[in-house]
């Protein structure tokens, strides 16, 4: 009897640890969907000011509601066909086919239309030229030509 009164009081205290973490983790959904829309409400507010209609300026956030699988969603380009930096760099060094400073290579890049994400171009620019060696060849100090 004694093992059989034990055996209850376990069950009974295991219960009462599930139903306290079962509130502790609906208090927890609940305060990530106010966040999520309170996300969602910056992101809009954002895309507005941005003047980016029907677009999210960050790029859209993939959320889960209940069991639902998350679906990933790209962000927005801002650069165009896609290319990359380093592979206008180099279109833009051949078909100059001669030797190029940066603040060249930065106004030929703006020029068709290349959107930086740095906040100072000339620094993203020369860290890209200089570490890559073998598609870059520098001529003189800051002045580069296609390898």
């Amino acid at each position: 009897m004694q093992t059989l009164d034990e055996l209850r009081k376990r069950q009974k205290a295991i219960v009462m640890d599930f139903k306290a973490r079962e509130q502790k983790s609906e208090k927890i959904l609940a305060k990530i969907s106010e966040y999520e829309k309170a996300i969602s409400k910056l992101q809009r507010s954002l895309s507005s000011v941005l003047g980016m209609a029907g677009e999210s300026a960050a790029g859209k956030v993939p959320r889960a509601n209940g069991n639902q699988a998350v679906k990933r969603v790209d962000t927005v380009n801002h650069r165009g066909d896609g290319t990359s930096q380093k592979e206008r760099v180099l279109n833009i060094l051949v078909k100059a086919g001669k030797p190029m400073n940066i603040p060249e290579i930065i106004g030929a890049l703006q020029n068709e239309g290349y959107v930086f994400q740095a906040k100072k171009p000339v620094s993203a620019l020369t860290v890209l030229l200089y570490g890559n060696k073998i598609l870059f060849k520098k001529v003189r100090p800051g002045t580069f030509v296609a390898a």
